[in-house]
């Protein structure tokens, strides 16, 4: 009876263990424990004749039959076998140069590396230490980059680490919808929304170089002769935001007011004693009439900020100082995109920045998720960020739907070195054939073994024709553009940055959280009669202290 009790136990066990793959071992020195040792003492405890007792012979029996099978399998089989299933699933005409693998093979690529991945993308594991070196999904509208973002960030909130935030571009609110009423205090910005934070370029400044900081994110660096008029207009907006900030006239209404409505007599007693003074001397005007016509395009959706918000509104600068894994959303809709992105772009400069002068932190995360980065005006620091912003946390995922438009923004160039530095790439369908052609190139070429087939027909003394075969390796591209052309919708190519094969992928529809918020409540606007009456003062002296500001206690700004 117990013979064959043991005979069912252990065919059961021998193809639960083929089937499994059981890998009971964590390091080498744990296989040794976990198989050998019991395997020896079961044998030397069974064929010891003063244990021929018929229940325990026949269960140690089981055991020592299952853990030497268990040997041979960890130290003679699996690596066999493991080595067969990669040459099944590899291409056997492949030679050299980037390939095509199956998720399961990649995993394994990352099994064989040692990393740890709380990530995912389509399924696939993202990598712990890829974080850092930033993603870029390509795509056209309605190809799937809004469902890989909310994949990684569910995967993001699920692991609450109480160091890492996460500042969201939403276009459309949907990122804001499904996770506010899922999280502890985020934070919303849009000046429309009735439920946004009130924030002022005014709250980011502490001392006086902030100014240049601040102007250099409204007005960003030109390329081309435009280049030189945009650094006057940086020095003009950075006189103007100094002057009010240490005059106590620290309000969005002043700044609206100085740079596009006040009359250029005002202005020159604002800037007298400063780098701006000599762009508004007599006789310069003209001159003058360009400069702030650049400083007054940008400053203009400003005009939308809350009037009387100053030093004391809402700062993303504090935010991102600030401990904790709070998550900020810069919400717009498609009609108001042209007035707020100068401020989304300043925002997100003010928060690249401030990530670039932290402490290296291996903890810490702070992610900047960008759609339709390409929409937005040009951000500054968007460059430091992607080389620098690794050591102190700083992780990116920049949503693209064409490379020349992104070119646009940055100059051909530099929108090539900002590309290259997002190592992970998920390439959905892209319509334009440039963008694709680009996608493709990057991606790389291989090398494949291919057969050609030579056929001479009979002449003279021959009476049959002769057939030949010559193999040769060819280089080709690994994807051709007109592939990424024809991706069905959420489905693509994964490239994760390292040693890693290309996966094809196809995104799956994330299920919806419990109680979604309103993506959009309009504040209520009233329209004015007549325009507010802005009074003119003249403004303080420039302090030479470079000593941190101190903020008012009581809010003093003059009513607008």
């Amino acid at each position: 009876m117990f013979e064959s009790i043991y005979t069912i136990i252990f065919v059961i066990a021998v193809l639960s263990l083929i089937a499994a793959r059981i890998y009971i071992y964590s390091a080498d020195n744990m296989k040794f424990k976990l198989f050998i040792i019991p395997t020896v003492a079961s044998l030397i405890f069974s064929i010891n004749p003063a244990n021929h007792n018929a229940f325990f012979s026949s269960w140690l029996g089981y055991f020592a039959a299952v853990f030497i099978f268990m040997s041979i399998w960890e130290f003679a089989i699996k690596e066999h076998i493991a080595s067969w299933l990669d040459a099944a699933d590899s291409d056997p005409n492949h030679v050299r140069g980037s390939s095509i693998s199956s998720h399961s093979k990649v995993i394994k690529q990352m099994r064989k590396a040692g990393v740890t991945a709380d990530l995912s993308l389509a399924g696939v594991p993202v990598p712990d230490n890829l974080e850092p070196y930033h993603f870029l999904f390509a795509g056209a509208t309605g190809t799937g980059k809004s469902v890989a973002f909310i994949e990684m960030l569910d995967k993001i909130k699920a692991r609450a680490n109480p160091t890492e935030k996460v500042i969201c571009v939403d276009s459309g609110g949907g990122f804001y919808s499904r996770y506010a009423n899922n999280l502890t205090d985020p934070i919303l910005f849009n000046p429309f929304d009735a439920r946004s934070v009130s924030w002022s370029p005014f709250a980011e400044m502490r001392y006086p170089w902030d100014a240049d900081s601040m102007a250099k994110s409204i007005i960003p660096d030109m390329q081309g002769e435009a280049g030189q008029f945009s650094g006057y207009a940086q020095t003009f907006l950075s006189v103007v935001l100094l002057r009010l900030f240490e005059s106590g006239h620290a309000t969005n209404a002043d700044l609206f007011h100085y740079v596009c409505v006040s009359t250029i007599e005002n202005l020159r007693i604002l800037a007298a004693g400063t780098p701006a003074a000599p762009l508004m001397a007599e006789g310069n005007e003209r001159m003058f009439g360009s400069v702030r016509a650049i400083a007054a395009s940008a400053i203009q959706p400003f005009n939308y900020l809350p009037p009387k918000a100053g030093r004391e509104a809402f700062s993303f600068r504090r935010y991102a100082e600030s401990e904790g894994n709070q998550w900020a959303f810069l919400t717009f809709r498609d009609d108001q995109l042209q007035s707020l992105k100068p401020i989304i772009s300043a925002i997100l400069d003010v928060v690249s920045k401030v990530v670039l002068s932290q402490d290296p932190d291996p903890t810490r995360r702070t992610w900047l998720m960008i759609d339709e980065c390409a929409s937005l005006n040009k951000i500054g620091s968007l460059a430091d960020f992607l080389t620098k912003a690794r050591k102190s946390g700083g992780c990116a995922v920049i949503g693209l739907q064409n490379i020349d438009q992104f070119r646009e923004n940055y100059g051909h160039q530099a929108a090539n070195v900002l590309v290259s530095c997002l190592s992970s790439w998920l390439i959905l369908r892209v319509m334009d054939g440039e963008t694709a052609e680009y996608m493709s190139k990057t991606l790389g070429d291989q090398e494949v073994w291919r057969t050609s087939e030579g056929k001479s027909h009979a002449t003279g003394l021959e009476f049959e024709d002769k057939t030949s075969e010559n193999t040769s390796i060819q280089r080709q591209r690994t994807i051709l553009p007109s592939q990424i052309q024809n991706l069905p919708e959420r489905e693509g190519y994964l490239v994760l940055g390292g040693a890693y094969d290309i996966v094809k992928i196809s995104l799956d529809i994330p299920a919806a959280l419990p109680d979604p918020a309103p993506r959009f409540e309009p504040v209520a606007y009233i329209p004015q009669a007549q325009p507010a009456q802005q009074q003119e003062e003249a403004p303080a002296p420039i302090s030479n202290s470079y000593l941190p500001f101190d903020l008012p206690e009581d809010d003093d700004t003059p009513q607008v």
